[in-house]
């Protein structure tokens, strides 16, 4: 056997790695614009890099594209890291920076500074471009540096041994506060040191983890420390003997560094901060079996993006995987979140890390993959291997005649190992790798259109295929029928039991087979599941009726539109005429009387909504702090726009009683929001009751939507 394990990419693809890139997202800020972007980057200096000694001027986008030259400004290994981010790692500031650049077709080059303190002088030189690394907006700005949007916020807080109590900056004197000059908390401290003399000051290094001072402060090595809070688990027993003092709390914005002159490239950095800092899904790793899920409420799913497991389908989410789960998970009483893989490959590993809670991606249960600390379920269908070849290719009848033929397929599918057993038998056939994050039905219009010669495919995706094309065909099967399941992993047996239970009572039973008949049977179905799919690779960008307007509107106000089409299928299901109990009306369902106090009257008119909900969420939006990172700011913008603005202001000063992040949304003020359901914290509340569940829903489930939209169109 020749084997190639190469990937075929086009003449485009080549330029574009030639380039160095990444792919990127864009948008478009209008004049002046104050809305600032919406989306996480952790930015970290990558420690491979050339010296660049040559012109050192400052240079604006425009000169950046001509030279092809985007130098980014690093500080050289050994010198001390920006640990003032959370989710700081090499890899992350690679795959970012190249991504940007890609998108601008830039050539990105590490431009190496001795220290830390020197990358703010070296930018202002001219000596790069950019500074890739977090730095705090307040510290910086003052020594004329500028900024992106804020891409984190960062949020310390005083801590001591649980048995202090510290109620006044005066209960502080003569006790020893141990903290980075970096931190958000130096400036306050020096202001209560002027009104408190005796307050004692311990300078630590800055990029000493939260870990490692608490355990200092725990074995009272310091008396007293500032952290960061949101950097460790601090439910875990072994903080119990700290307490924290939320009081005593600070907080800063972080953004990447920008020569003040450049900002054509500030707008273009924007443009890409708020679509990366929304989309941008940070793993949260949790290994609970079912008892721990039930707790958080939320169900992970970790899946592919295609016809047969998960897709957008006119708006909404649908595939044979999704519907079969998503009745498991409202059994189950369990919120959904569907998660897509970037690759095949990484489906397993994700779920072993803990990022996910299951693998629903049509997975064949092989002897191979129940190794490594992966259990799969029962199965729920069974599939097999079809060597899948052009229409007019009648020359295959039997695994002999792929001799002298390349077949191309992905190296993770169970696929690759036949064939290679068929070579070691003595079968001369040339095995090429096919992209892991290629889905089947792509590889399938490969071959169709001659990129590829033959391909090996699963009965599911080539019978969806065969459906809605007639340029390829289905020669032979390679391989008997596989069992096909979803994978848990193997020490979460309560969950793996239910799942199995689900599975016993649904296989085969009426609501299975109507949704089988759907995604695999139906003609009909499947043709206009194709039609409407919103998949760059089948049918364009195509979200919703009303994509071009919501583009066109969206873009004036800086806000990226799969999110806006989030919120209308969220509000109305895309209905224009549809009217809620409260009276609320159109697209956007806004209520008349909020409708003309932005200047919209008809609000049957699908454009008039439009623009309506656009104007409210754009004013709660610039109601909250421009400090706040973008992704957090969008967040209370949309649960204003559920709940109302006094509401998600009652929410975020509970969270500050209750030691939450004020400043953040997940896992913070929204469970402040779930408080103010209580009478005893709705009655203290300035507005009032408020039906916590709908907001919190509500973000999660555009988020989700968004997420989910945003993995499918181009730009």
């Amino acid at each position: 056997m020749r084997q190639r394990t190469h990937l075929i990419v086009s003449p485009l693809c080549l330029a574009a790695l030639f380039a160095a890139a990444v792919a990127g997202l864009g948008r478009s800020l209008p004049e002046n614009d104050n809305t600032s972007a919406r989306r996480a980057i952790s930015t970290y200096p990558v420690p491979v890099a050339e010296p660049v000694t040559d012109a050192t001027n400052v240079a604006d986008l425009g000169e950046i594209r001509f030279q092809r030259k985007f130098r980014v400004l690093i500080a050289a290994p050994g010198g001390a890291p920006d640990r003032l981010g959370r989710h700081d790692t090499v890899a992350d500031a690679r795959r970012l920076i190249e991504k940007f650049a890609e998108e601008q077709f830039l050539l990105p080059t590490w431009v190496k500074v001795p220290r830390w303190q020197d990358l703010v002088p070296a930018l202002l030189r001219g000596e790069g471009d950019l500074v890739a690394s977090r730095m705090q907006i307040r510290e910086y700005r003052t020594r004329g540096a500028d900024f992106t949007v804020p891409v984190d916020r960062v949020r310390e807080v005083l801590v001591s041994r649980s048995g202090d109590v510290i109620d006044d900056p005066r209960d502080l004197r003569g006790r020893e506060i141990a903290l980075s000059e970096r931190s958000t908390f130096w400036p306050r401290l020096l202001r209560m040191r002027r009104a408190v003399p005796g307050i004692q000051v311990r300078t630590i290094a800055h990029d000493l983890g939260p870990e490692v001072v608490m355990q200092r402060v725990l074995s009272m090595e310091y008396d007293l420390a500032v952290v960061d809070p949101g950097s460790i688990a601090l439910h875990k027993p072994r903080w119990q003997g700290l307490r924290l003092q939320p009081e005593f709390s600070s907080s800063g914005s972080i953004a990447l560094g920008i020569n003040p002159e450049a900002s054509d490239l500030k707008d273009a950095l924007d443009d890409f901060l708020t679509r990366e800092q929304l989309a941008r899904r940070e793993p949260t790793r949790r290994r609970d079996d079912l008892p721990g899920i039930a707790r958080d409420g939320v169900l992970r799913v970790l899946t592919r993006n295609n016809a047969a497991s998960y897709f957008i389908w006119r708006g909404k989410p649908l595939g044979f995987e999704y519907e079969l789960i998503s009745r498991f998970a409202k059994q189950s009483k369990l919120s959904l979140e569907m998660i897509v893989a970037r690759s095949r490959d990484q489906l397993l590993p994700s779920l072993l890390r803990g990022e996910a809670d299951i693998v629903a991606a049509g997975l064949a249960a092989t002897a191979d993959r129940h190794e490594g600390g992966v259990a799969f379920t029962r199965p729920y269908k069974e599939s097999y291997e079809l060597v899948v070849t052009r229409a007019g290719d009648d020359t295959l009848v039997e695994p002999a005649d792929l001799a002298g033929r390349t077949v191309t397929v992905r190296q993770s599918s169970p696929a690759w190992k036949l064939l290679q057993r068929l070579a070691d038998e003595g079968l001369e056939v040339t095995l090429e790798a096919a992209p892991e994050d290629v889905e089947t039905e792509e590889i399938i219009a490969r071959v169709a259109s001659g990129l590829y010669d033959v391909t090996v495919a699963d009965a599911y995706s080539t019978k969806v295929a065969l459906t809605w094309r007639d340029d390829v065909r289905s020669a032979f099967a390679l391989d008997g029928p596989v069992p096909v399941a979803w994978a848990v992993r193997e020490d979460n047996p309560e969950l793996l039991a239910a799942l199995n239970d689900f599975l016993d009572r649904e296989y085969r039973q009426l609501n299975y087979n109507v949704i089988y008949a759907r995604y695999f049977k139906n003609p009909r179905s499947i043709r206009s599941h194709v039609e409407h799919r919103a998949d760059a690779g089948i049918s364009g960008n195509h979200l919703s009726p009303y994509d071009d307007i919501v583009r066109r509107h969206a873009a004036k106000h800086g806000f990226d539109w799969p999110l806006i089409v989030a919120i209308m299928y969220r509000e109305s299901r895309f209905d224009p005429k549809v009217r809620s109990w409260a009276g609320a009306r159109g697209l956007m369902q806004l209520l008349p009387v909020t409708a003309q106090r932005f200047g919209v009257t008809d609000l049957d008119d699908p454009e008039t909504s439009i623009i309506g909900g656009l104007r409210l969420l754009d004013w709660l939006y610039q109601q909250m702090e421009p400090e706040l990172s973008v992704k957090d700011r969008t967040w209370f913008a949309l649960a204003a726009y559920n709940a109302g603005l006094g509401h998600l202001l009652d929410a975020r000063r509970l969270a500050r009683e209750m030691n939450l992040d004020p400043d953040r949304w997940f896992e913070n003020v929204e469970k402040a929001m779930l408080k103010l359901s209580e009478p005893e914290f709705y009655r203290r509340a300035r507005h009032g009751y408020v039906r916590g569940k709908e907001p919190v829903s509500y973000v999660r489930d555009i988020r989700e939507l968004y997420n989910a939209y945003r993995s499918v169109v181009r730009s």
